[in-house]
């Protein structure tokens, strides 16, 4: 039985959850563990491996998991705090493109603006309509 605050929830959180923030990250999160580079370590000859593409997979992995776990119990609450964390590691996630990828202007603003319209526009206005079910 749905409360009222999951009754209001919109439509559109529960498509955008399941397609951007839960399809996505989870078949990425995938693909990143399917790679022969993922999880290396510093062997003992010295030679370091990086984990970075291990650990980015795993975090894709759990956040689509919980997404799909707040959208399944249609609470408002856990969508918010998932919307405000998906914008604060998407915004890391271009800060680190931007200052490390060493990508041309063209690429770096092409990502960005990807991001803005995929990303950063859906999740502040999934956390604006939430926010007043929430308080």
């Amino acid at each position: 039985m749905l409360t009222t605050n999951q009754a209001i929830i919109p439509k559109w959180i529960y498509w955008y959850g399941a397609i951007i923030m839960v399809g996505a990250p989870l078949i990425f999160g995938i693909m990143t563990l399917m790679d022969p580079n993922v999880g290396m370590v510093t062997l003992e000859d010295g030679s370091i491996i990086d984990t970075a593409l291990f650990k980015y997979g795993v975090r894709n992995i759990a956040a689509a998991i919980i997404t799909a776990f707040a959208l399944l119990k249609r609470s408002a609450p856990m969508l918010l705090a998932i919307f405000i964390m998906r914008f604060i590691t998407e915004g890391g996630d271009l800060l680190d493109s931007l200052l490390f990828a060493e990508l041309d202007m063209t690429s770096n603003l092409s990502y960005a603006a990807m991001m803005l319209f995929i990303a950063f526009i859906p999740y502040a206005l999934g956390i604006r309509k939430l926010w007043p079910m929430v308080r």
